[in-house]
């Protein structure tokens, strides 16, 4: 059964070079800490990290070890400016866009999970 951890580490691993995920200042706690070679302050939304080739493995194990999806509230991610994907309340709801690299592929994967995974609304 597919979980939204796995929808997770999926939107790392698929997402765009330079994409910027943000994490809701309301979720977990040790946010910062355990991203801390990662993450930037974003004053208005909480906190940024940079998803590139070089960290996204890492990014991926804390993902796993960490269990984040019950531990984020709210989460984005955007590329070039453009909002690619977003989830809210612990990822009960996930919205992908049709520019997400893969997207075809993680709509039919998740399309029988127990979690709803839609596409975004155009902008």
């Amino acid at each position: 059964m597919l979980t939204e951890r796995d929808l997770l580490t999926d939107i790392v691993l698929y997402a765009p070079e330079s994409s910027v995920w943000n994490i809701s200042s309301d979720s977990w706690e040790r946010i910062p800490q355990i991203f801390s070679s990662f993450i930037s302050n974003n004053k208005i939304y909480g906190w940024d990290v940079i998803i590139n080739n070089d960290n996204r493995s890492q990014l991926i194990a804390i993902i796993v070890r960490e269990n984040l999806p019950q531990k984020i509230v709210h989460q984005n991610v955007k590329f070039n400016d453009k909002l690619i994907f977003e989830s809210y309340d612990q990822m009960t709801g996930s919205y992908i866009s049709a520019f997400f690299p893969g997207f075809d592929k993680l709509i039919l994967k998740y399309q029988s999970s127990d979690f709803d995974v839609l596409e975004l609304e155009s902008e």
